[in-house]
């Protein structure tokens, strides 16, 4: 019973208290890294995304206005060709 319990006391390490850190150091700091970049390409996703959307939502209203010139003009065209020919 006493082998499973978590609160039987740990041995001494023989080589002291920083041998652990030569374990887990290495994979701690990666997660830190790992974190800190992702945690800065959130808050530039952040900053851009506004901007983006607004670009997108400016080109897509320049590219209907455009479409719906073009079939303006050609309206404009096929009446005249029509009124024209009568």
């Amino acid at each position: 019973m006493f082998a499973i319990c978590p609160f039987r006391p740990a041995e001494p390490s023989r080589e002291g208290g920083r041998v652990m850190w030569e374990y887990f150091g290495p994979d701690f700091a990666f997660d830190v890294v790992k974190g800190m970049v992702a945690g800065i390409a959130s808050m530039a996703f952040q900053v851009v995304a506004p901007r983006t959307f607004r670009a997108a939502k400016q080109f897509r209203a320049r590219w209907v206005a455009r479409k719906a010139a073009r079939r303006a003009a050609r309206r404009a065209r096929c009446n005249a060709v029509a009124n024209d020919e009568r």
